[in-house]
């Protein structure tokens, strides 16, 4: 009977380590979304550039390409 409780107890630390994987996910996913967030908004400005300022699209473009 001993073996069988000890048995349980061993599965136990499995389960308790599940909420800090989660939480790890969830950081991940919120850093990725930041990160295509920051994406878009530097194609939006990129796409609203007037064609007179080639310079500043070519630096742009060199920072979409760094992210």
């Amino acid at each position: 009977m001993w073996n069988k409780n000890k048995s349980k107890i061993q599965d136990c630390p499995k389960t308790e380590h599940a909420a800090p994987n989660l939480e790890l996910h969830v950081a991940i996913t919120l850093h990725q979304q930041t990160k295509n967030q920051i994406i878009f908004l530097v194609v939006q400005i990129y796409k609203s550039l007037d064609e007179k300022l080639n310079v500043c699209k070519t630096r742009l473009l060199n920072g979409i390409i760094v992210l």
